[in-house]
This record gives structure tokens, C-alpha cells and sequence, in this order.
């Protein structure tokens, strides 16, 4: 039995923070970095993606997510060292793949074929038999979910936090009986808490977005830019945490459950902070006149 066993899904998400630190924080605290050790961060960076994204078609997903929103938001300059870096391994991973090269890492190979194959299967059907069967599976399962929730007799109240939901639901796929939950933790909310509960669980999440995006606005407006980096570093954390959820047994973990509500707190603590900061700021601004007179 292995010691430490690493979700590349679960490493997604982190990766995925590491990236968005490195855009959108260090830029206001270290104006200047080495050269050398940007480009072996960056290098380590890829390859992890590379890993990650050859094993978990989820975890790639999210990486790609705080990507692209990560471009809209990041001043061009700072990719292009990251982007040059990408580029030289993608050139070497290539060659390698069309040498044949492939590094076998259990189920799925670590390859560019392998990390297109994963995309592709999100949205059109994979002649992968693996990947088109474990999407067949978690589809029919979410399907079932939303028939005896949205549409059937657990719409009030769910089916509870005690029950084996893979059992009862007749998707059960390990020996053991330790899977519990489907690979997605959005739709676990729904069928253990029913409708009103995955209402409340939407608006928590939506409120949550919705609060750290205006608060990155707004200081961007008024110039605070180190503040507004903080804002958008957690958002795109949130957001990788969020999409990976979707895809696999994350958040009823303490592996993603301690840090997604983590994340959840520091973004709390960063509002309420700040909220502070602002409050004392507008207190000197009025009093500033009267000690003038």
C-alpha cells in the first residue's frame, strides 16, 4: 500500500493557484527575480501541467480555466517569459511524441495525444474506450441524480449525509464499497440536501465570485493594485477548486474539503480586512478638513 498517493485532479487545483500567484501577486512584492530561477519555476511548472493534464481530464480543465481568465486580466508582458518557456517544452514534448516516447504513469500515458484525447472527450465522444467509458458512467449517474431530485420524490429534502449514495444508486464500482459519493461535488450537494439545499449551496458560490470580483474592480479603479491582486489570486483558486469539483470526488474530502474552505476563509478574511482598511481610510479623509481649521 502506498504511502502517499497524489490525485492529479486534487494537484490541479494547486498548480493552478501557483500560476495565478506567480501572474498576478509576486509581480507587486518582487519587482525583480533572477532569471534562472523564473525560468526553472516555470519549467517545473510545465511539467507538472504536463502530468496533470495526461492524467485528469478535470484537472486539466481548471487549469485551463484560470488560464483563460487569467488573460484578460494580466498585463501581456508578463507571459512572455512564461509563454517562451512553454513554447521550448512543447517543442521537446512534441518531438518526443512523434518519436513514439510516452512515460507510463498507470492508466493513462503522459503524452500530447493523451492530453488532447482527455479535452476532445469532454465535449465529443472518445474513441478511448477508458475515457468515453468513465464518462458514460459519471453522465448516467448525474442524469439519475437530477430525475430523483429535480424531477422526483428527494426534491425537498435529498436522500441525506448517512446513505452510500454509490450503493443506493446502483453505481457502485469498488469491491470495498468505499466510493460514497458521484464525481461531482456540486451535484452531491443536490442529492444529499435536495433542491433548496443545491439553491442555498448555488447562491453561496455565486455570492462568493460575485463579492471577490467587485472587490478586485474597485480597487483597480482607485489604484490599489496590490489589493486587487490578492482579490483575483483567490478568485482564480476558488475557481480552479470549483471546476475541479465538478469532475471528481473532491470537496467530501479533506484532501479538497480543507482547502477549498480555506480558501473560502482567507477570501472572507481579505474582504473583511480590507473593508476595515477602507473604513479608516474614509475616517481620516473627513477628518483631515477639521484639523486643518
Amino acid at each position: 500500500m502506498p504511502i502517499v498517493q497524489l490525485k492529479a485532479g486534487d494537484i490541479a487545483v494547486h498548480i493552478s493557484g501557483i500560476l495565478s500567484f506567480a501572474l498576478v501577486v509576486l509581480p507587486h512584492f518582487y519587482k525583480r527575480r533572477p532569471p534562472i530561477k523564473w525560468i526553472i519555476f516555470w519549467l517545473f511548472w510545465f511539467i507538472s501541467f504536463a502530468i496533470v493534464g495526461s492524467k485528469n481530464r478535470g484537472g486539466f480543465l481548471s487549469i485551463l480555466t484560470v488560464l483563460l481568465l487569467l488573460m484578460f486580466h494580466i498585463n501581456p508582458l508578463r507571459w512572455t517569459r512564461m509563454m517562451l518557456i512553454g513554447f521550448i517544452f512543447l517543442a521537446f514534448f512534441s518531438i518526443f511524441s512523434m518519436m513514439g516516447v510516452e512515460i507510463d504513469v498507470g492508466k493513462r500515458n503522459i503524452s500530447i495525444t493523451q492530453m488532447t484525447d482527455n479535452v476532445i472527450s469532454i465535449l465529443i465522444p472518445s474513441q478511448s474506450t477508458s475515457l468515453e467509458g468513465t464518462k458514460k458512467w459519471r453522465l448516467e449517474w448525474w442524469r439519475k441524480i437530477v430525475n430523483y431530485t429535480v424531477y422526483g420524490p428527494y426534491f425537498w429534502s435529498g436522500k441525506g449525509f448517512g446513505i452510500n449514495l454509490a450503493d443506493d444508486d446502483g453505481f457502485q464500482v469498488t469491491d470495498d464499497h468505499s466510493l460514497r459519493s458521484p464525481h461531482n461535488g456540486h451535484l452531491t450537494i443536490l442529492a444529499r440536501m435536495g433542491v433548496p439545499g443545491f439553491a442555498l449551496w448555488l447562491i453561496m458560490q455565486i455570492w462568493f465570485a460575485a463579492a471577490l470580483w467587485w472587490n478586485y474592480l474597485k480597487r483597480r479603479w482607485h489604484g490599489l493594485y496590490r489589493e486587487a491582486a490578492l482579490f483575483l489570486w483567490i478568485l482564480t483558486y476558488w475557481l480552479a477548486a470549483s471546476v475541479n469539483a465538478a469532475f471528481d470526488v473532491y470537496l467530501e474530502g479533506p484532501q479538497g474539503g480543507i482547502w477549498f474552505w480555506s480558501i473560502f476563509g482567507a477570501g472572507l478574511g481579505l474582504m473583511l480586512a480590507e473593508s476595515r482598511k477602507e473604513h479608516a481610510r474614509l475616517i481620516v479623509s473627513h477628518s483631515l478638513p477639521t484639523a486643518g481649521r
